[in-house]
């Protein structure tokens, strides 16, 4: 009973979740309005680090916190609560724009974003340990599927109205009104999880300290050949998702693309999404997780590919074009985190599980400020030349994965 429960609650935590990150969207919507308040590449690549390494660098500390508790739940609810604050912080922020200077505004989004992906972070280990427990290992693959796909069909109609938002109404309330939104269904995803039942996790032989927690990765990337091919694997997927917020800025910038086009990029990345949901449940079922990620690094190749030929082609063309691009990029990115989530529980063994999948985010976090990186290469190099690393980045990640056993 509990498990059914569980499975549906899971869903629609991640339905939630996806709708509520599309009007803050890390790819589209934030780096159009750091464009706007900076002008500046450099700001983009910042925040969609920040982002990323939020999320990835406390998962270490959150393996610590856990490995002796019983139920982990209470972790992901705090951790739930404190980021729902900083989201509505953020939307009050935004709406006193015109009131405080550009400077604070920036250092205070960027501020709060970084405290958001961090809280997003340590709560996930809790969440990640509690599926782990509560779903089938055979369906792992369609439970994350499903909360991609059945939340992406509803983030279409997201995206869109984050596109008349920024259209129709004007800055600073627009913006306000995205993040307000977002907070919304932040806070029911949070809800509908904290409703699942929680069965009691195996304690470890010893409770280890901190540092042998964070060194024991090192052991584990020498020993363990599947954690250390699947780490190699995460790193050039992380070179070419450098480039993932710079695309709409080159649009914007290099070709007159209007800033209300970015709500149906949005919109784009999300039905490529959805689409290949079903491809990934049936890889995953069928053939086993890792080809999952397989196939997700042979559609990362064509993002950076076809963003090498936007100027060349007619204007009639250049939208469509960058339609797909932004479409290809979302199918890769979206079947590398279902992939990589459902790989990573069966690779995890069970009684050290937290520290297994904090300590393999943790040593991924560096790798998260490459985005700031590429701003600033992109800013003094061209975007062309970084849309040429990131293709190369993809062709070496396929190559890689060819690899996970």
């Amino acid at each position: 009973m509990h498990i059914k429960r569980n499975y549906i609650l899971g869903v629609l935590n991640g339905i939630f979740f996806r709708i509520g990150t599309t009007f803050i969207d890390v790819n589209t919507i934030l780096p159009v309005l750091i464009q706007r308040l900076t002008g500046s590449a450099t700001f983009v690549g910042l925040i969609a680090s920040l982002y990323k390494v939020g999320w990835f660098f406390p998962q270490a500390v959150s393996a610590y916190y856990l490995q002796d508790m019983p139920f982990k739940k209470p972790v992901y609810i705090r951790a739930s609560i404190a980021r729902v604050f900083t989201l509505s912080s953020m939307t009050i922020l935004v709406a006193l724009a015109n009131k405080v200077s550009h400077v604070t505004l920036l250092c205070s989004v960027v501020a709060l974003v970084a405290t958001y992906s961090a809280l997003s972070g340590f709560g996930s280990v809790a969440f990640m340990d509690i599926i782990a427990r509560t779903v089938d290992p055979m369906l792992r693959a369609t439970f994350f599927s499903m909360r991609w796909a059945l939340g992406g069909i509803l983030s279409i109609g997201a995206g869109y109205a984050a596109k008349w938002i920024i259209q129709h109404i004007n800055f600073p309330t627009n913006y306000s009104l995205l993040f307000g939104l977002s907070t919304t269904f932040i806070a029911l995803s949070a809800a509908m999880f904290a409703l699942a039942v929680e069965p009691t996790s195996p304690m470890p032989d010893k409770k280890e300290n901190f540092r042998e927690i964070l060194t024991g990765g090192i052991s584990l990337m020498r020993n363990d050949s599947a954690f250390r091919n699947l780490y190699l694997f995460r790193v050039m997927i992380a070179i070419w998702s450098s480039a993932l917020p710079l695309y709409i800025v080159y649009a914007r910038k290099e070709l007159g693309i209007a800033e209300s086009f970015a709500g149906i990029l949005a919109a784009v990345q999300i039905i490529g999404r959805i689409l290949p949901n079903a491809l990934w449940s049936y890889i995953g079922n069928k053939f086993g997780n890792r080809y999952i990620l397989i196939t997700s690094a042979f559609f990362a190749a064509p993002m950076p590919f076809l963003a090498l030929f936007l100027s060349e082609v007619p204007d009639s063309m250049k939208l469509a074009l960058l339609g797909l691009i932004f479409f290809s990029g979302a199918a890769a990115l979206n079947g590398i985190i279902v992939g990589s989530l459902s790989y990573m529980l069966d690779i995890a063994p069970e009684h050290v599980r937290p520290k297994y999948i904090g300590v393999f985010n943790t040593y991924i976090a560096p790798w998260m400020l490459l985005p700031t990186l590429a701003g600033w290469f992109a800013g003094n190099f061209g975007y062309i030349p970084l849309f040429k690393l990131a293709l190369l980045s993809a062709i070496l990640a396929l190559f890689l994965s060819s690899k996970l056993k």
